[in-house]
């Protein structure tokens, strides 16, 4: 009878979910981080309102973008429910990295972040990286099986950022899984040549011939420095360096053939010979600003001006100083008067004015925090992006969430709570 109890015992342990334990967070928010020494921040509000401000903003984004998904376990973050585009890996990365800075505030957010990591795992691409995430899953049910490397790289970052916040003894080997993630992007989101950032698995080494030089190009949202160098430190791998070093040679680059604003483009070819800006159609038809100022680089002032927030990089600094000084006599010092895009001669390449802009206003936060001459301007945009709600921007309900968590990231910056997991 003891034997026969002792089986059953045995066999509801193993057919019974298991309960697994949060662990507490090691940095949890408010985390006031420690910026390279020049660096400044909001000085016309108290930091302790400028936490409460990224709290509201975080509860307001969560309840309006995380969505659960089936099967029950899995969250998504909504892209889109106008239109045909549901989830996009983007937007997953945005949501993971979000989630894990803002644990500690949210005392669910491990539970939040385990989940949207279920669905990243679960819509993974099927050959060519089987660690990637496809790019798209749509409203009617079907997915592309490609990649988009800016999701790829914001993934593995929340990865190493779980792993420094909760450890990977739970339920999710955070440090494995991203190691394994890591491994793919450098396979097949790297230009092996140049080490330059290919914008998808789908560019493959074998389009650099017969004149089609895809191979070549490389997209201004994949570049993120800071993400880099947590990479190299998390595998001990310095070939992440070099992808940082063609990084900033294709910026400067850039820049010595567009001295009067700085601005970068989208997508830029020719990057063997000398990067110049891509075609407006390079995407195709439905992609007419290619070599333009536009949503996709409207986060290099975010992504490359964090370098210097972080890590001090004079090259950041230089880079981000060209592109704020030309946006703040472009627009006398309103950051309301931020276009939603901009030829590289600083002509508007919209025509927008009564729209917020806010994926196009919160990253020139960041570039202002790397220099003192900037206080009053940087004060200036903390005060309009805390004036706009999540529901305010999201009227029309198509693509918020793209300026919502732009936005949010940045005033996590802002506010001094952004830190990297190799720190």
């Amino acid at each position: 009878m003891i034997n026969l109890v002792s089986k059953l015992c045995a066999l509801l342990l193993l057919i019974s979910p298991m309960v697994v334990y949060p662990q507490a967070a090691s940095r949890p928010f408010p985390y006031h981080a420690k910026y390279s020494a020049d660096c400044i921040k909001p000085n016309n509000i108290s930091q302790a309102k400028m936490d409460a401000a990224v709290g509201k903003l975080y509860d307001q984004w969560k309840a309006r973008y995380v969505k659960p998904a089936k099967p029950l376990g899995q969250s998504y973050v909504l892209a889109d429910d106008k239109g045909v585009n549901k989830v996009i890996s983007e937007g997953q990365g945005y949501g993971m990295v979000i989630t894990v800075l803002m644990a500690g505030y949210d005392k669910n957010a491990q539970d939040v972040y385990n989940k949207l990591f279920r669905y990243y795992y679960a819509h993974r691409c099927n050959s060519r990286g089987t660690t990637l995430m496809k790019w798209v899953q749509y409203n009617n049910g079907k997915e592309d099986n490609s990649s988009a490397a800016d999701g790829d790289l914001d993934i593995a970052y929340s990865l190493l950022l779980a792993n420094k916040q909760w450890g990977s003894k739970g339920e999710i080997n955070y440090l494995e899984k991203a190691h394994a993630l890591l491994d793919d992007i450098k396979m097949y989101e790297v230009n092996k040549l140049s080490g330059a950032m290919l914008s998808s698995n789908a560019v493959e080494e074998d389009s650099k011939q017969a004149g089609y030089r895809e191979y070549f190009s490389t997209r201004s949202s994949d570049f993120m420095p800071t993400h880099l160098r947590a990479f190299a430190a998390a595998k001990a791998d310095d070939s992440w360096m070099r992808v940082i070093t063609s990084t900033y040679n294709i910026l400067n680059a850039m820049q010595a053939k567009n001295t009067k604003t700085g601005l970068i483009p989208d997508f830029m070819v020719d990057i063997d010979k000398g990067p110049k800006p891509a075609p407006k159609d390079f995407q195709g038809d439905e992609h007419l600003n290619c070599g333009a100022y536009d949503y996709n680089a409207c986060r290099i002032p975010w992504r490359v001006g964090l370098d210097y927030v972080l890590h001090g990089d004079l090259r950041s600094q230089l880079i981000v100083k060209r592109m704020n000084n030309w946006i703040r006599r472009q627009t006398k010092d309103n950051p309301r008067t931020i276009a939603d895009g901009y030829y590289l001669n600083g002509a508007r390449l919209h025509t927008k004015p009564d729209a917020l802009h806010l994926s196009f206003v919160a990253p020139f936060g960041v570039a202002a925090m790397a220099g003192k001459e900037n206080q009053a301007w940087l004060n200036s945009i903390w005060a309009y992006l805390n004036l706009v709600t999540v529901k305010d921007y999201d009227i029309d309900k198509s693509f918020g969430y793209y300026d919502n968590s732009i936005k949010l990231i940045c005033m996590i910056i802002m506010s001094g709570n952004y830190w990297s997991p190799e720190n």
